[in-house]
């Protein structure tokens, strides 16, 4: 699955201390991408660390492709200061890990510790 960044608009906020994004992200042979997935791919893109990276609003598009609002904060203390609580929740790593691992045991796949018990 081919994920392109075309980046729409770039704004420096040094008031915030961020950059807020609008990007337009194409996801062709594939369904819209999660946030720790576009935050991956974002930190890749500007080179920064994905701490500093916020993904506030994903907006799906008819054609494969999603409008993603995000900020990169110079730094992730600033970032925890600033963004609310909800949004701090919804990018957290742990909550997707735990997302992708239940989308797994969907497709019908056993976690190891259930393994390990029926053994």
């Amino acid at each position: 699955m081919s994920k392109e960044i075309e980046i729409i608009n770039d704004f420096k906020n040094p008031l915030l201390s961020r950059r807020e994004l609008t990007l337009i992200i194409s996801h062709l042979g594939g369904g819209t991408p999660n946030r720790l997935d576009i935050r991956k791919k974002i930190a890749s893109k500007f080179g920064e660390e994905i701490d500093k990276i916020y993904v506030k609003k994903i907006i799906q598009q008819a054609d494969n492709t999603c409008k993603v609002l995000a900020n990169i904060y110079e730094s992730k203390e600033i970032a925890l200061k600033i963004e609310p609580d909800y949004i701090i929740k919804r990018n957290s790593e742990v909550k997707e890990e735990k997302a992708q691992a239940e989308s797994g045991e969907a497709a019908g796949e056993k976690p190891a510790a259930e393994t390990d018990k029926e053994e």
